[in-house]
């Protein structure tokens, strides 16, 4: 049987800020002790390590190591953020610009669930195509119309609670119940709520829309790997 370990934050970093809990949590229940612990500082997203300590001159020194080696612990971690992390860029395709990441189009099936065109050069290729072709453009804004209430029909029935929990949210900010916090990695104002439990809509980490992906992201790849082991 795997030894549990209790969700405590330690600031473990010395020439960076650096946060870890022995033992692998949820990134969600993490985060949050982290922000409720007076750990400000933008972070990068947590992850899943070995670690084995290791005596030096100021007490010991963390190191990361194999999964089985002796000694090791299970360890959830998190790193300052780095500049790249706080501000992704990508070339766009079309103009050959580099811009920060949100200033592309999303595309779920893209790198980091972007387009590798910005939002600038596809807005003037759609005016541009919708000159040359105006009547295409009032059907398939139909269309795309039926398919966007069609699909956030099928989202809603596959997903009651979350659509209740965030409904729940918005009434909580718009009340003033509830205050919106920067961006946990990159220190953005404009921020979603991110649930780990769609049972407590109130209890969220912020996160800019970006990094929200990204903890979804992360939340199924630990799911995929419990759920093969």
């Amino acid at each position: 049987m795997s030894k549990v370990y209790p969700l405590i934050i330690e600031s473990v970093g010395e020439d960076d800020y650096i946060v870890m809990s022995r033992g692998h949590h949820d990134p969600h229940e993490f985060m949050r002790a982290v922000r409720a612990n007076g750990y400000d500082w933008p972070l990068g997203m947590p992850s899943h390590r070995w670690v084995k300590s290791t005596p030096s001159r100021d007490g010991c020194r963390y190191n990361f190591v194999r999964e089985g080696t002796r000694g090791a612990f299970p360890a959830t971690y998190s790193h300052e953020a780095r500049i790249d992390e706080r501000i992704k860029t990508r070339t766009c395709r079309t103009c050959g610009e580099t811009k920060p990441l949100n200033m592309f189009v999303i595309n779920k099936n893209g790198r980091d669930g972007f387009d590798n065109e910005c939002k600038v050069c596809a807005n003037a290729r759609s005016r541009e195509f919708a000159k040359r072709r105006p009547e295409n453009i009032l059907k398939n804004r139909a269309k795309m119309k039926a398919l966007n209430a069609a699909s956030s029909a099928e989202y809603a029935n596959r997903h009651p609670e979350r659509i209740l929990a965030n409904k729940a949210l918005a009434r909580a900010i718009q009340t003033g119940e509830l205050k919106r916090h920067p961006c946990w990695v990159c220190g953005d104002a404009k921020v979603e709520g991110h649930h780990a439990d769609y049972s407590r809509p109130l209890d969220v980490v912020w996160l800019c829309r970006l990094h929200h992906r990204q903890a979804h992201a992360l939340v199924r790849e630990l799911e995929n790997k419990s759920a093969n082991q």
